[in-house]
């Protein structure tokens, strides 16, 4: 039942003397931990009983004879209708006026306040899409309920963040060009792939019956566990500026071989000092293919670019495909062999020249020298000799590691890369596909759809941009927009709140 006002105000100073007198009034040894959640618990309700005041404040603003609708047509008054509003705080029930005419109905109020169609308020809802980025759907809605008088469903969890990720490609489409930056010269795009593992397709009946078929009987050892489902390849791409960052072959060596002696070293030491953070870098991830994903490049690509712009660079490992679909879509940038790759086939080879020892980290290091000094040519002709040589089982690699080189070698003029302070190693885009798509769809037990993968790294990569909010605030207008017709207007937006920052902005007295 809806309460009138004055009722409602009523019981709103009525719950705050309670609250002061709880606080003023607690019991001698009363623990910190039971006060707050006291508090936090009073204060929830206090919430609501401020939501309810607010909607129905705004209701007789919405009551009038006739409506005019956003298409243009007018409806007639029908009378008051309930509804339930799913906030932070509970449950808000509320009355508003609906109008209708020529088989159609119209809520004036839910169209200017910009309700949710259905399920939880916004503010509800980006909560647990935010926590829904690092966690299980499952534990979002749980870790919720546990603070808030909220009750959802993980299938609707899931269900809200595939409507919220849908405006993702839109929201950058109309998003502003960065603005420049004078020393950051290098334009660098960044491609490379992660796989999803997927859930399984439905049986058919016919191979429901081999699997029962092929059954164990009992007491009898079973065969090797079969995982469920496939892996699909995400994309993933970055665009960003950097500033030159010159440096020598023997510096990027030491570097390199200083305090890391295994070929999956992170490429960040490739770098032997500080380097500048790149500029305006974002980041995207999908499931739609290489040129779903190099389409979003080509867009960044296109508004980071400005007269400041001097080079422009693309960096892939060695997949053919990616390598040619980097170059479909960027012509004109001048792609460049991600040296940590290049490194592992040294690797690989120099295991089957000289096995696990000193010698062989000596030619890989020397190898590796004389690849960043631009003699590529020499490491192929030697590595090819002891192919042309080797009878053992390891000849394959070795032809594997000279067709490797040989193929990619006009992208690994690395001594012309470092002399212009360009980039050769794929450090962000690795740490991409780390963090957007293994760190939450790869742990144990995961299998996905394809819409519910794609929301999730979608919404991750807004979030891993920087853009959360602001994207968030452009999904609701576009609903306001498109489901009331109605041109919104832009609002105040959550600032993230930085403990840290805020402490330190204040000086607090010694104790006594």
């Amino acid at each position: 039942m809806v309460a009138n006002p004055d009722s409602i105000v009523s019981r709103f100073v009525k719950m705050c003397c309670d609250l002061m007198a709880s606080v003023r009034q607690s019991a001698p040894g009363t623990s910190a931990y039971e006060m707050e959640t006291q508090i936090f618990r009073d204060v929830l309700q206090l919430g609501a009983l401020l939501m309810e005041a607010f909607l129905q404040g705004q209701a007789p603003h919405y009551r009038w004879g006739v409506a005019h609708h956003p298409n243009g047509f007018d409806l007639s008054y029908v009378g008051e209708r309930r509804g339930l509003f799913y906030s932070a705080f509970g449950e808000i029930r509320f009355v508003r006026s609906y109008y209708s005419g020529d088989n159609q109905g119209f809520y004036p109020m839910d169209a200017a306040l910009n309700l949710p169609v259905k399920g939880d308020s916004d503010f509800l809802r980006t909560m647990k899409s935010d926590l829904s980025l690092e966690m299980s759907y499952e534990r979002a809605t749980v870790h919720v309920a546990k603070y808030f008088p909220v009750a959802t469903s993980t299938r609707a969890v899931q269900d809200a963040i595939q409507t919220d990720s849908m405006d993702a490609e839109a929201y950058y489409a109309q998003a502003p060009a960065p603005p420049a930056v004078g020393d950051a010269t290098i334009l660098v795009v960044q491609a490379d792939g992660k796989g999803v593992p997927m859930v399984k397709a439905a049986l058919s009946a016919s191979s429901l019956k081999q699997a029962a078929a092929i059954e164990p009987k009992p007491g009898l050892l079973k065969g090797a566990p079969q995982r469920e489902g496939k892996k699909k390849e995400a994309t993933a791409i970055s665009v960003a500026l950097h500033k030159p960052f010159i440096r020598t072959a023997e510096q990027v060596v030491a570097g390199l071989f200083k305090e890391h002696n295994a070929p999956d070293a992170a490429s960040e030491t490739v770098y032997s000092g500080p380097r500048d953070a790149p500029v305006h870098k974002r980041v995207w991830a999908t499931l739609d293919g290489k040129a779903s994903a190099l389409r979003q490049a080509r867009l960044w690509a296109h508004q980071a670019d400005s007269d400041h712009v001097q080079h422009r660079v693309t960096l892939t490992d060695g997949l053919p495909s990616l390598q040619h679909s980097v170059d479909r879509e960027f012509p004109e940038c001048t792609r460049v062999l991600d040296l940590m790759h290049a490194l592992s086939y040294l690797w690989k080879a120099a295991d089957v020249r000289f096995g696990n020892c000193k010698a062989g980290k000596a030619w890989v290091r020397d190898s590796v020298l004389l690849m960043l000094r631009g003699q590529v040519a020499a490491v192929i002709d030697e590595v090819d000799n002891w192919h042309s040589e080797t009878k053992s089982a390891g000849k394959l690699t070795l032809k594997t590691t000279v067709d490797y080189f040989r193929r990619n070698r006009d992208a690994m003029a690395y001594d012309r890369y470092l002399a212009k302070g360009w980039p050769i190693a794929t450090g962000m885009i690795e740490g991409t596909c780390r963090h957007i798509v293994k760190d939450r769809c790869e742990r144990s037990g995961m299998r996905w759809t394809y819409d519910g993968a794609e929301a999730i790294l979608h919404l991750r990569c807004i979030n891993h941009n920087g853009d959360w909010e602001d994207y968030h605030r452009f999904r609701r207008q576009q609903r306001q927009a498109q489901y009331y017709g109605i041109t919104p207007k832009s609002g105040p937006s959550l600032q993230e709140t930085h403990v840290h920052l805020f402490n330190a902005s204040h000086e607090y007295a010694n104790a006594a």
